[in-house]
């Protein structure tokens, strides 16, 4: 057995095994520890995250993005951190930075509705039709209730027919 270890610790060098030894000799100490600074971590992000959301809730919203980035700097696999800084930056009309957000949210959780639809507002304020045709078609995938999926009915039948207008109006210049 010794011998396997010897091989293993000249094939692999030494940072990781010794690592792994450290662990085996006080497991508890390394992963508490680590344990503790994501906590601290997380509640530092939380606790910026709070003050983003009072932020905006007062209409600071440049102070708003700043603490959301710092809460997400912090925590960044947290996908509701993300699903606001979006929709503070939509608040800003800053529609690429927020589209940027929204996909983000979806990229860590992909049935995030709320997400979902305001790309397809986003995209459709921005004037890329098709684009929010696809955000809400989506959310109809996704949802089978709530005022996201009445509205995203709505949007999907308006889009349309300013598309087929356009269509109209395109070929008839012909």
């Amino acid at each position: 057995m010794s011998e396997r270890i010897g091989f293993w610790l000249r094939a692999q060098g030494y940072l990781f095994p010794l690592f792994f030894l450290l662990i085996l000799h006080n497991p508890r100490a390394v992963f508490s520890e680590a344990y503790a600074q994501t906590y601290i971590a997380e509640q530092e992000a939380r606790a910026h995250f709070q003050d983003g959301l009072d932020h905006a809730i007062r209409g600071d919203l440049d102070q708003a993005v700043q603490e959301f980035q710092t809460a997400i700097s912090l925590d960044p696999a947290n996908s509701f951190f993300y699903y606001n800084l979006g929709l503070v930056l939509g608040m800003e009309r800053e529609y690429l930075q927020a589209i940027q957000a929204f996909q983000q949210t979806l990229r860590l959780n992909a049935d995030h509705l709320p997400s979902q639809f305001r790309l397809g507002l986003l995209y459709e304020v921005m004037g890329f039709k098709e684009k929010a045709l696809e955000q809400y078609q989506a959310v109809l995938r996704l949802a089978d209730r709530g005022w996201e999926l009445a509205i995203a009915q709505q949007r999907i039948l308006l889009i349309q027919k300013a598309l087929d207008d356009y269509q109209v109006s395109r070929h008839s210049r012909w």
